[in-house]
């Protein structure tokens, strides 16, 4: 009975730590992804700013709202915008 006793409690706490390993493995790799778009964000408004001046409030919180994706998008698009209007347009259509 003791002997079970022990054997369960050394499978519950390698149980534990397998758990504790996968949790820190997950909560690690959102932590590297959301540093990832933070960073793409980032970049992407500073270029921004680069070609049309300072960027409205409206605007920055459009770009906070969007997906990896749509970062990726607009940083091609950007390259073709002639005016701010254009801009302006894209997160119009977009950023939803």
């Amino acid at each position: 009975m003791l002997e079970e006793s022990v054997i369960v409690q050394d499978l519950l706490k390698r149980g534990r730590k397998q758990g504790l390993k996968e949790c820190l493995k997950e909560c690690l790799e959102k932590g590297r992804e959301e540093g990832l778009l933070e960073g793409e964000r980032l970049l992407l408004t500073r270029q921004l700013t680069h070609r049309f001046g300072r960027l409205s409030a409206k605007t920055k919180e459009q770009i906070e709202k969007l997906s990896r994706k749509q970062i990726e998008n607009l940083s091609a698009a950007l390259l073709d915008f002639k005016e701010k209007s254009e801009l302006n347009a894209w997160l119009e259509k977009y950023s939803r």
